[in-house]
């Protein structure tokens, strides 16, 4: 199972030992522990040459991450390197979080015989300092009698390797993300009195989960990318906790997630942990245009309603435990409405070989069902007023695999209210105006994963990793404004590494143009409330009169990100997440800091934004970029 969790804090010092610490980025309680053998034999060897080469090496680099210097520092160097002069290089500290990279170099500067500089491996002038770094650690080596003689380490992927090639001017080392790319030492000659010596990344010969950082090439400092030991009990609630190692122990983070048991692997490649359950259903595939067992068999023929046929082998396959149903390539013609059942994968035979072609409101919907996929298809609207193409709600374990999604004028694919919904690899068009109602509405769904998507529109909207936008300009001069990914009540969300691209542009900058990234927080239906406190609990407060907003409910229960801010008197300026509102008792999920009383004031509201990482993403023609409004306030 791979379990992501978005962590807010990089690696502090622990100032309790001379060699740093070593981070222990995630835990579940009561798990066991996990051990993981990773030593190939490349790195045995580099064990071996180090504590060879060690003797007669009078500087030791090691290269750290400059975000999880603790978790990329490995215990075995210190080991094997003994007690040489150390210079730590904190690298991609363009990455970090400057205060703590601070910390971590203050750390490391009054550890004995060590020095530390933060850079970028990258940068053409860090070899002088460097150099002269060096040099103070060993004064007494230069000169072509006592040459310079440095060892160079680290564990895979902290850049060792491009950090070498901007010292050299050379490509003396091969760069990439894969760890592990060098495999043999090198002597690399910086100058007439300087050798480096080169060394295989090296990692420790057992890493302990619970213990160690794991996946660090796809880690950073909001991100921690780990995988859960074997063995863990199914759970509804477990708890995961975060301790960067900075002796203040570890943190809860504020979701708990649940623990599935009985499947493991990702069968489809989706990368989340819950994919496992298509496992068994990948295994039990018909065909629906040959099977026997179907009273009508599809023909794809463009002219055939196959909708009947297409939803007989859904059934089917939901009867018999649940199955894929794999359509041949070809046009099938849709005169109704198709509904995903639970347990069911609709599997085309290409996005570019096999078509769904509707000209029905809803064309593949469904509410309130669990584990469906869709994929390697095309769905094609031909209606002509506003209506949704694919209609996904309240539903659990959703997958949008490789699917092409033509919209048409007014068409939008409409997916609401869902819990772990994965779209990847699919294409969403439309080529509506301003009066329709825009490509893709994703809101108010938890644990969702929308990458590497292209959304295509004519002057309307498009939500998150490595997509492409592209907005067509050329009927900018059409009333109303554009919003290209509106994320209003957005909570635990990365938008990260997107290509946002206007075409027969540019748009004029004297219109009052929409907003590339938005949040704005629910125009005319608004969540907030507001109330004055006449008690309070370590995790309650009483307001007698306080109702919550009917507007803040979700299929009538309020939303996990719904909270309460005291907004004045004692208390002022904590924010909370509210866990039930009944009876004017608000119970919050974490307790007060400093307790309210009597003199407080609060605010309830659906958060507009909340735990969101924005980054990496490239606008170009986007006049009004990146707008966070302000989406709860206070009135007197």
């Amino acid at each position: 199972m791979i379990v992501r969790a978005n962590a807010y804090a990089q690696d502090t010092p622990e100032l309790r030992n001379d060699n740093g610490p070593f981070a222990a980025p995630f835990t579940a309680q009561k798990a066991p522990l996990m051990a993981i053998q990773w030593f190939p034999g490349h790195m045995h060897l580099t064990r071996k040459a180090i504590a060879q080469r060690i003797k007669e090496i009078d500087v030791v680099i090691e290269v750290l991450d400059a975000r999880l210097p603790g978790s990329s520092a490995n215990p075995l160097l210190a080991e094997l390197t003994g007690h040489k002069p150390t210079l730590k290089i904190l690298n991609k500290q363009d990455m970090a979080d400057p205060a703590r990279t601070a910390l971590w170099l203050a750390f490391y500067n009054a550890v004995a015989n060590t020095r530390a500089v933060a850079l970028q491996a990258s940068d053409a002038g860090c070899a002088a300092s460097l150099i002269a770094a060096c040099h103070t650690l060993a004064p007494g080596r230069a000169g072509m009698v006592k040459p310079m003689r440095v060892l160079i380490c680290g564990v895979p992927n902290v850049g060792k390797s491009t950090l070498i090639n901007t010292l050299s001017n050379k490509r003396q080392a091969k760069t990439g993300d894969e760890a592990g790319i060098t495999k043999l030492e090198q002597r690399i000659t910086l100058a007439d009195d300087f050798y480096l010596y080169d060394t295989p990344g090296l990692l420790w010969p057992r890493i302990v989960v619970a213990q160690s950082g794991l996946n660090l090439a796809a880690s950073d400092e909001h991100m921690l990318s780990v995988t859960a030991p074997a063995g863990l009990r199914a759970s509804t609630a477990a708890v995961i906790t975060v301790d960067n190692g900075n002796g203040t122990g570890a943190s809860t983070l504020d979701r708990s997630i649940s623990i599935a048991t009985g499947h493991s692997g990702d069968p489809l490649g989706l990368g989340v942990g819950w994919a496992a359950a298509f496992g068994p259903l990948m295994t039990r595939p018909i065909n629906a245009a040959t099977d026997s067992r179907l009273a009508r068999r599809v023909v794809c023929d463009g002219k055939t309603d196959d909708r009947g046929a297409v939803q007989g082998a859904l059934v089917l396959v939901q009867r018999n435990g649940g199955g894929v149903v794999n359509l041949p390539a070809g046009i099938c013609m849709l005169r109704g409405s198709l509904q995903m059942l639970s347990g069911t994968v609709l599997q085309g035979a290409g996005k570019d070989r096999t078509e769904l072609r509707s000209g029905v409101d809803s064309a593949i919907y469904t509410d309130r069902s669990d584990l469906i996929g869709v994929r390697a298809l095309t769905l094609t609207s031909t209606i002509n007023g506003a209506g949704s193409s694919l209609n996904l709600k309240n539903s659990t374990r959703v997958a949008i695999q490789s699917v092409r999604v033509n919209e048409g004028a007014r068409a939008m694919a409409w997916m609401y209210g869902n819990t772990n919904l994965v779209i990847t690899d699919s294409e969403f068009l439309q080529t509506g105006s301003l009066d329709a109602p825009g490509a893709v509405h994703a809101s108010s769904n938890a644990g969702l994963v929308f990458t590497r998507n292209t959304v295509s529109f004519l002057n309307n909207t498009g939500t998150d990793q490595g997509n492409r936008w592209i907005r067509d300009a050329s009927r900018q001069a059409d009333p109303g404004v554009v919003h290209t990914v509106a994320i209003n009540f957005a909570h635990r969300i990365a938008l990260v590494g997107n290509e946002f691209t206007t075409i027969n542009g540019p748009v004029d900058p004297a219109k009052n143009d929409g907003e590339t990234i938005l949040t704005e927080g629910g125009g005319p239906r608004r969540t907030e409330g507001l109330g004055r406190i006449t008690s309070a609990t370590a995790n309650t407060v009483f307001d007698p009169t306080g109702l919550p907003n009917p507007n803040a409910f979700i299929n009538g229960a309020l939303p996990e990100n719904y909270g309460v801010a005291i907004v004045s008197g004692r208390g002022a300026g904590q924010t909370r997440r509210v866990t039930s509102f009944a009876a004017g008792r608000i119970s919050v999920a974490r307790a007060w800091d400093v307790l309210p009383d009597s003199s407080s004031r609060y605010a309830t509201a659906v958060w507009g934004l909340e735990k969101a990482l924005i980054k990496g993403n490239n606008l170009t023609y986007n006049t009004r970029g990146i707008w966070l409004y302000s989406t709860a306030v206070e009135t007197r």
